[in-house]
């Protein structure tokens, strides 16, 4: 009797006795299930006369299976001589494998000349575990232990699985600030995250995402210049308000009010230019009232400009006329204020 070549299998002398008792009262118990096999102390090596051989001898493949698929493999075990007794170690830690040994009747395996492991599997999650060892022992007539290892592939994938690429991605996007943010910081993170779906992300994606590394580019370049243009801005309302005389009762202080909230319109913050038109206006009517429309020449120039600049064309020319009216102007005065007043 010849033991097959595509297993290995050892026994040791002074682990025969306790390990055929353990065999023994499985089998008479009726639930040799191999709990006590994991005691057997073997080292592999080449077999001879072991009596018994599997078929089909190759891997027991579960490479390629999906998630929630169940695949079946069956071992068919060959007996050559009479066995004593034949066990299967079982695996644990491994979701949805199960292992049914058909070969515990011991006498019906001797009497048909052989039995059927048969290995189910039905993976719970995606895993590659590469070669996980089935381990089958028996005791022949003479009961001398025999020890084989029949390996299990084991690499399940899941199709419902998204790519890594784009688990990145999607990790990466939620970290994105909004398009629409006036924060120079948030654009100069959107740069770092889309250039960084660039290098991890999907290939399919690349160039997308270079595109928007170029607009948050642009983004961040458009804000920092108005950033720049906001603290000019600034600067000039700063330096033009500690310009502002007191708000008393002379003319001549309204009116230089008004020219100066008339200059913060067109040269300050754009945010603040209408405020600024109104604090203009209402200087120039105190002025008005003040003096009861009766400016010299000098003011009226200094009025009318202003209402220039203010886009109040009827109201420079109201006091236009007025002064024509009150205080009998010199030609050059008339011609001067009419230059300012058809002025484009």
């Amino acid at each position: 009797m010849k033991k097959s070549q595509n297993f290995t299998v050892s026994h040791s002398r002074s682990q025969r006795f306790w390990g055929a008792l353990a065999l023994v009262a499985l089998f008479v118990c009726g639930v040799m299930v191999g709990r006590d096999f994991g005691r057997l102390n073997y080292q592999p090596k080449p077999a001879n006369g072991a009596g018994v051989s599997f078929s089909p001898n190759a891997n027991i493949d579960f490479t390629n299976i999906n998630v929630g698929e169940t695949k079946t493999h069956n071992v068919h075990v060959s007996v050559a001589s009479p066995l004593d007794a034949l066990v299967v170690k079982p695996i644990d830690g491994i979701s949805g494998l199960k292992v049914q040994n058909g070969c515990v009747d011991v006498a019906r395996v001797n009497a048909e000349h052989g039995c059927d492991i048969t290995i189910e599997y039905t993976p719970r999650a995606a895993m590659d575990l590469g070669r996980v060892p089935l381990v089958v022992g028996w005791m022949d007539a003479t009961r001398e232990e025999f020890v084989a290892e029949l390996p299990i592939l084991i690499k399940v994938t899941d199709p419902n699985q998204k790519p890594t690429c784009v688990v990145v991605e999607e990790l990466l996007a939620e970290r994105l600030y909004p398009e629409g943010t006036q924060s120079v910081y948030e654009h100069e993170e959107n740069i770092k995250i889309y250039e960084k779906m660039v290098m991890n992300g999907c290939s399919e994606n690349q160039m997308k995402y270079h595109k928007m590394v170029q607009r948050e580019r642009e983004i961040l370049a458009a804000l920092q210049q108005s950033g720049a243009t906001q603290q000019t801005c600034k600067q000039i309302e700063e330096l033009l308000l500690m310009q502002l005389p007191y708000a008393d009762g002379r003319t001549d202080n309204r009116i230089v009010r008004a020219k100066i909230y008339a200059n913060l319109s067109e040269r300050g913050c754009a945010e603040n230019s209408e405020k600024y038109v109104e604090m203009a206006k209402q200087e120039l009517e105190i002025a008005r009232a003040l003096d009861d429309d009766r400016f010299d020449e000098e003011e009226t120039i200094e009025v009318v400009e202003t209402y220039k600049r203010l886009n109040m064309q009827a109201a420079a020319q109201e006091i236009f006329e007025t002064a024509k009216k009150l205080t009998n102007p010199a030609i050059d005065f008339i011609l001067e204020v009419e230059k300012i007043i058809n002025e484009k």
